[in-house]
């Protein structure tokens, strides 16, 4: 399955540096564990632990047990860690060795019992294995078959489990900050690092999902305030978004 990765490569050193490239991604990260949080919760019914909802690091508040977590497209695990440290038996794998490389060596040093991998998710279809979750956020739109990529996700999903996406609305809002605002104006990413032909429309990934035998369950769109470097949900799904669907 053809995926872009090359700037990816190249930012791995600079994937954990918080004023750094993937600074924006950073602060996402909260907004994306508080939702996948609540649909676990919603809908998998795991073990409590004691405690309030942290809004900065949401991990911190609930243990996942028994759950098993893949991560597609991980990077350099800035997802996976707090999915393992949320209690998860979690993977993650990417097409990047020096990303994975970083991944590795931070999971180690941390204790974090992580699987990380070099290699095509697709690979474990052929060994059989499923997942309860599997999550590829800010992946599919790097991707150029996105309707096998979505079909592969659902393959790698048990019956009844959860399967996440995020990504970048197909609008010309989205070009303007995304692309135009982020890379060539705001210098946040490389040139290059997204092609807006790849972005996907809310309405689009639904009929992939269906198509591929997974109910979308909740959708919701993720506001990005570059001044603050700040995420907030919104029910405007114009530029970014993020879903959970159920395989069936």
């Amino acid at each position: 399955m053809s995926l872009h990765t090359e700037n990816f490569d190249k930012m791995a050193a600079d994937w954990w540096d918080e004023k750094g490239p993937m600074k924006a991604l950073h602060s996402m990260n909260p907004v994306r564990l508080k939702f996948i949080r609540e649909a676990v919760l919603e809908n998998c019914h795991p073990e409590r632990s004691e405690g309030s909802f942290n809004e900065g690091d949401p991990s911190l508040s609930l243990r996942m047990t028994n759950i098993t977590a893949l991560d597609v497209g991980c990077g350099a695990g800035l997802l996976t860690e707090p999915l393992a440290r949320m209690g998860f038996t979690t993977t993650g794998v990417d097409l990047s060795a020096p990303n994975i490389d970083i991944a590795k060596q931070r999971s180690t040093s941390q204790n974090l019992n992580i699987e990380y991998s070099v290699i095509e998710a697709s690979s474990f279809i052929e060994q059989n294995k499923q997942f309860d979750i599997v999550c590829a956020l800010e992946v599919i739109e790097h991707v150029e078959d996105q309707r096998g990529f979505v079909k592969m996700c659902a393959d790698l999903t048990k019956s009844d489990g959860l399967v996440f996406f995020s990504t970048l609305n197909k609008t010309f809002k989205s070009y303007v900050l995304a692309i135009f605002g982020a890379e060539y104006v705001l210098r946040m990413l490389p040139i290059g690092t997204h092609e807006h032909r790849l972005f996907v429309a809310p309405e689009i990934m639904e009929q992939f999902m269906r198509d591929a035998g997974i109910t979308q369950l909740k959708t919701i769109g993720m506001q990005y305030n570059p001044l603050l470097n700040s995420w907030k949900t919104s029910d405007d799904l114009s530029v970014n978004y993020i879903m959970v669907g159920r395989k069936g």
